[in-house]
């Protein structure tokens, strides 16, 4: 049945009547916080005593400081971090609205996270979500084609000011800001404007500290500097550079392709095939349909709007819907088959930490109280019952301080390692980003084993999606349960809810689905949550590899109409779509559209992943030959265009991509 559209406000209620999974987690850390602060009372009071008799216990000044800083800390981070649950759970549910082109329903969305203000009581909306929202706001103005609205909404990203608890938030916001803003100046022909935005993006990308930024995953990273290239390639286009713009795509165009949403890529083979074709010959054009209100823009529209020159270089592609009865078979066993067990062996043993900590505490505790035995035996005259009282008067009052000062060795032990795990993971990112997939896999690899288990996580996740590149699948699916493995256990699990957790079942499914375990991946890509912010994207990659897979061809079509213009695919999920749809309907897609198609999978790498995937679909597209100039005829005009300009596109193409292969 084809899911109906939801209205804003009617979905927040639905997600926010769920309690985020982290609250349980930071209502404990703010009790804990508030029970540090009842020891730090007593020190002071002790301190006070202390220097009203004229002597000064710095131990006992220390464990005052330690504990009420600790506490203080704590508390105010969970009541901080609770606040800002119910905007975090709309915003990402905002963004898998925009990656399905419900534009009106995620600005309803984002509307309940950042209440209208009000001059007698304004509500106090944390920076984080402002940033959030405004940055989604750009992303709805750009996928509209209104350029001015999306630099003005990324000004005004930048524009929230900072606080110390949001250092590395606003690090994120600024880079994923500064992209969107220089590609709404590039194609605004603001081609100064969007240099300066590149060369901050990539100044700051690779001199700043992500922080806690890095659990947003590899995206934090590669999005931004494949956008800013993108920008980078619309500049250059523009200013007929076409030697540097030849230059820059034998660099980065696969880098690009893997990290930008399918119109900007269509945009980026535009430019390809622009700068390629010699003369200017436009393809046919179908009739212009204004979009419903509030619903993206088709492509090929999209691209008038914001850079009309490349518009006529890209190929317009018909869309037929599929009837509900064929989507109703594409998803509906999802429910016949358990959701697959994690190997036993996947979880780590979170308990061994507790069990050291509490070691820790307790040697300290017995060590602090032989010393007090020590030390007043040896200057107590007194009976052995007073020495035994004052002993135990002793270990009362060094235990605490000590059991404090031990806690605040072992947090800053733990920060040291966090630190240590994020910088892994950006200098990770960054390799995935530059298309280094080698320097990434040994830099991950490197991750300390005493890091949190939210980064391992977070690690084998962008391993996963490496080894699903190289298509090795036995191994991304080891290391997607290796990560559920990891976060699996405790607050882990809760922190990783939001976004962690699906990505990692998602890619679990995906590799399940690729191995022929079709009906576990359907069952497993059906317990995603509500709220996840690439919902849409998860299912219709899964479902359609599985339809595939399984050679349900007639399923895979239908669950092509699950599929937006914006909807953030990678490129070998986007071929898989075309072929599914030409293979279903011959020539449907148009001989412009047909020939990349036919280009594409003459490509060796692309070829590599059909014939060890899918080698049914690749055997399928390739046997229907030339059926499409017999079962649907295509224009004149498009026929000869196609024609005439494939050769050039091809050779260039080809050599654009030899080049980067080689370097």
């Amino acid at each position: 049945m084809v899911e109906s559209k939801p209205d804003g406000h009617t979905l927040a209620d639905a997600i926010l009547a769920k309690p985020h999974p982290l609250r349980r987690s930071l209502r404990i850390v703010t009790v804990f916080g508030v029970v540090l602060l009842l020891p730090a009372v007593q020190f002071a009071s002790d301190l006070g005593y202390e220097l009203r008799h004229g002597a000064v216990d710095f131990a006992l000044l220390a464990a005052s400081l330690l504990s009420l800083s600790l506490g203080l800390f704590l508390l105010l981070y969970g009541r901080y971090t609770l606040k800002l649950l119910p905007g975090i759970q709309l915003v990402n549910a905002a963004v898998n609205e925009i990656t399905l082109g419900r534009y009106e329903v995620a600005e309803g969305l984002l509307s309940r996270a950042e209440p209208q203000r009000s001059l007698t009581d304004p509500p106090e909306t944390p920076s984080i979500i402002l940033r959030y929202v405004a940055l989604h706001r750009a992303a709805i103005a750009l996928g509209r084609g209104d350029l001015d609205k999306t630099i003005r909404e990324a000004d005004r990203a930048l524009a929230v000011p900072a606080t110390f608890r949001d250092k590395a938030n606003q690090r994120l916001a600024t880079l994923r800001a500064l992209a969107i803003r220089a590609f709404a100046r590039a194609l605004s022909d603001d081609a100064q404007g969007a240099r300066d935005d590149i060369a901050r993006l990539r100044r700051e990308a690779r001199a700043t500290s992500l922080g806690i930024a890095v659990a947003g995953g590899e995206s934090t990273i590669t999005e931004p500097l494949s956008r800013a290239s993108l920008a980078e390639a619309v500049v250059l286009a523009r200013a007929g550079e076409n030697e540097a713009l030849r230059s820059l795509l034998s660099r980065s165009r696969e880098t690009m392709l893997e990290h930008v949403v399918p119109r900007e890529r269509a945009l980026l083979r535009g430019i390809e095939r622009k700068l390629s074709v010699p003369r200017s010959s436009p393809y046919r054009r179908a009739p212009k349909v204004e979009p419903k209100a509030g619903d993206e823009p088709e492509i090929e529209d999209w691209i008038e709007r914001v850079l009309p020159e490349v518009a006529p270089f890209v190929a317009h592609a018909s869309r037929s819907e599929p009837t509900s009865s064929a989507s109703e078979r594409a998803t509906g066993k999802t429910s016949r088959a358990d959701v697959p067990a994690l190997p036993s062996t996947a979880t780590r043993p979170a308990w061994m930490r507790r069990l050291v900590a509490f070691g820790l505490i307790a040697a300290i505790g017995v060590s602090a109280a032989v010393v007090s035995l020590q030390r007043n035996d040896a200057t107590d005259g007194g009976s052995r019952e007073a020495a035994r009282a004052m002993t135990m008067a002793g270990v009362i009052d060094v235990l605490p301080p000590l059991i404090v000062l031990a806690m605040s060795m072992m947090v800053g032990l733990a920060f040291a390692r966090t630190r240590r795990a994020q910088h892994t993971l950006q200098s990770g990112y960054l390799a995935i980003a530059e298309g280094s997939f080698d320097e990434a896999r040994s830099t991950l690899d490197t991750l300390p084993r005493g890091a949190a288990s939210l980064y391992h996580g977070l690690a084998s996740l962008s391993l996963a999606r490496i080894a699903t590149r190289a298509c090795r699948y036995e191994e991304a699916l080891a290391h997607a349960e290796t990560g559920l493995g990891a976060i699996i256990v405790g607050r882990a699990r809760a922190s990783a809810s939001d976004v962690l957790e699906p990505e990692l079942v998602t890619e679990r499914a995906a590799a399940l689905a690729v191995l022929g375990r079709t009906e576990e991946a359907l069952a497993l890509i059906a317990s995603l949550p509500l709220g996840f912010a690439f919902r849409g994207r998860s299912l219709f990659r899964v479902r359609l590899y599985a339809c595939v897979k399984a050679g349900r061809l007639g399923e895979a079509a239908a669950v092509l109409s699950e599929r937006t213009e914006q909807l953030p695919i990678d490129p070998r999920t986007e071929l898989v779509a075309s072929l599914v749809r030409e293979v279903s309907a011959p020539g449907s897609s148009g001989a412009v559209e047909q020939k990349r198609l036919e280009g594409e999978v003459r490509e060796r790498a692309t070829r590599a992943f059909l014939e060890k995937t899918f080698p049914d679909l690749l055997s399928a597209f390739e046997q229907i030959g030339d059926l499409g100039d017999e079962s649907v005829s295509p224009s004149i005009d498009e026929e000869a265009e196609a024609e005439a300009d494939a050769e050039s596109s091809d050779e260039t193409e080809e050599a654009t991509r030899s080049a980067h292969h080689g370097r």
